[in-house]
């Protein structure tokens, strides 16, 4: 009797009008400007972006729901999972909320939550299950975005430059430290094109608050799952 070979499960089941949703996101000013300004990957690297995508699923998004501010809450939380330097995700805030960040930012960290709460925790995404999102429109040039070596893992405090040093985030509208060996053209620090798209406002989502800056870090379950 012939032995019933091993199927190995697929970590996403997505549509058309899913992958429709999620690749238009890329055309979005506000995202692409952000991307370009990310010249090293540090915080949208291949790698993260295919676990936005994996969160939209888990936490079964509508596809009027693939929009600019889950987007970078659900990377938020990519790198919350990923990195290991945990100063460069604070670049996200003034690209998602504007030039309003440090009131908004507490109700962005409460929207993280949430989504890890409708994805029931499992914030965990193996390699296996990124490259298998990464096979769907595998030319799409987000695809492309692959980390140099240099910026693996985290640096030691003495070990870094007088700009890495630099308080973060260094935005609106600004990258996190650029270098030469990932871009030619190093951008200028009085540089400033951050432009948020009207239709993402961040006071849809978020009510206006004063509350002064802090570092607020999600503890996550010891029983997170990976795919």
């Amino acid at each position: 009797m012939e032995k019933l070979k091993n199927v190995t499960k697929p970590c996403l089941h997505i549509t058309i009008n899913e992958i429709d949703a999620f690749f238009s996101l890329f055309e979005d000013n506000t995202i692409q400007e952000f991307l370009a300004l990310d010249s090293c990957f540090r915080i949208s690297d291949k790698y993260l972006l295919a676990m936005v995508l994996t969160y939209f699923k888990r936490a079964h998004l509508h596809v009027s729901e693939y929009n600019v501010i889950n987007f970078f809450t659900a990377l938020y939380l990519a790198n919350d999972m990923a990195e290991d330097e945990e100063e460069f995700k604070y670049e996200i805030f003034p690209w998602a909320l504007g030039e309003e960040w440090r009131d908004l930012y507490p109700g962005f960290l409460a929207q993280r939550e949430k989504l890890w709460r409708k994805m029931k925790h499992r914030a965990s995404v193996s390699r296996k299950c990124c490259e298998e999102a990464m096979e769907i429109q595998a030319d799409h040039e987000i695809w492309s975005r692959e980390r140099n070596e240099v910026h693996g893992g985290a640096k030691r405090n003495h070990l870094k430059s007088k700009e890495e040093k630099e308080p973060f985030p260094r935005g609106p509208g600004r990258s996190p430290i650029p270098c030469s060996i990932c871009d030619d053209s190093i951008i200028s620090d009085d540089m400033n094109i951050l432009h948020v798209s009207t239709d993402s406002s961040p006071d849809e989502y978020f009510t206006h608050r004063n509350i002064s800056w802090s570092f607020n870090i999600l503890l996550f379950s010891n029983e997170l799952l990976i795919d």
